[in-house]
């Protein structure tokens, strides 16, 4: 993966996370490894 396109993706997966904070929570239980 080309470093914007994982720049974009951990974007989108910090965008997502201020708008659905019970959703992200459940990702990152799940083991979504992005930090």
């Amino acid at each position: 993966m080309k470093f914007d396109q994982m720049q974009a993706h951990i974007s989108q997966a910090v965008h997502d996370a201020v708008n659905s904070p019970a959703h992200s929570l459940i990702q990152w239980e799940g083991g979504t490894d992005v930090l």
